[in-house]
């Protein structure tokens, strides 16, 4: 089990990257684009964001827990989520704060 632990550690920011390169494949596929210019901005704008709330989302759960299995499992979810969920969340919760409505759910409404 020693061996499997040592492993993981040495290769975490490679499971780190590989897992958001994936998600960020498998979301770019997932709508059509015009272009294979668009797949591949897609792509790396996508990749990027993956790859930041991966890393955020793995190393704070690192911090709190000490499990690096946990927190690459809480990278994978934050990845897979993305920007437009975080940026919802926050927002909900701003707006919940003041008591203002989302201009979310006017979009959502459309």
């Amino acid at each position: 089990m020693d061996d499997l632990q040592t492993l993981l550690n040495r290769t975490y920011w490679f499971i780190i990257i590989a897992v958001a390169c994936l998600v960020s494949a498998v979301k770019t596929l997932s709508k059509p684009r015009a272009t294979i210019g668009g797949y591949l901005l897609a792509f790396l704008s996508g990749f990027i964001g993956a790859i930041l709330f991966c890393y955020l989302g793995a190393e704070i759960t690192l911090y709190f827990t000490g499990s690096s299995r946990f927190g690459l499992a809480v990278g994978g979810f934050f990845a897979w989520q993305g920007g437009d969920w975080i940026k919802k969340l926050v927002e909900k919760i701003i707006n919940d704060k003041f008591g203002k409505k989302s201009t979310f759910d006017d979009e959502d409404e459309q």
